[in-house]
């Protein structure tokens, strides 16, 4: 894992235990867990606490999205691209840049594929994954904490196609 990605206007970093507190108020609204599948409902400081620790032992490709220092949201290539960003951030085009670093970083480590899914619903997330290059796979059913059964929208990104899209837009 790259320790920390800079961008225009952010810094991706590792997360630290003292983000916890940041990260529960931040993901503390149902409007984003709604999301993800990994979140439970309510989201609490102890959950945020877990998640730090979990990170920090791992070792994988997890950041914390700042802006100006604060803490805006979390994007990982760990396991697949995963992200979420507070609502009062939302808007901005910052997950947009987060997650194309944290992309670029991902494949210039090494891999030929990345992963992704959304829910169908969610609109936004799927014109990040598009932006990116990201295309469509398959349904697959998941289970998510917060909200049970749900349907997602599986979608990859190979090295080859996230380079000549790169090079297409310099």
């Amino acid at each position: 894992m790259i320790p920390e990605i800079r961008t225009d206007r952010l810094l991706l970093r590792r997360l630290r235990p003292a983000d916890a507190p940041a990260l529960a108020e931040g993901i503390a609204e149902y409007a984003i867990v709604k999301w993800l599948t990994r979140v439970p409902w309510p989201y609490t400081l102890k959950d945020a606490e877990q998640f730090v620790d979990m990170v920090i032992a791992e070792d994988k490709a997890h950041y914390a999205v700042t802006e100006n220092g604060r803490v805006l949201g979390v994007v990982s290539t760990a396991d697949e691209l995963g992200y979420w960003l507070r609502t009062d951030a939302q808007g901005r085009g910052i997950m947009s840049e987060a997650a194309a670093a944290a992309t670029d970083a991902h494949f210039e480590a090494g891999a030929d594929v990345l992963v992704s899914g959304h829910h169908p619903d969610n609109a936004r997330s799927r014109a990040i994954l598009t932006k990116l290059g990201f295309t469509d796979t398959h349904t697959e059913t998941k289970q998510s904490l917060a909200l049970g059964t749900v349907n997602i929208q599986r979608m990859k990104l190979t090295a080859d196609r996230w380079q000549r899209l790169r090079r297409a837009a310099d």
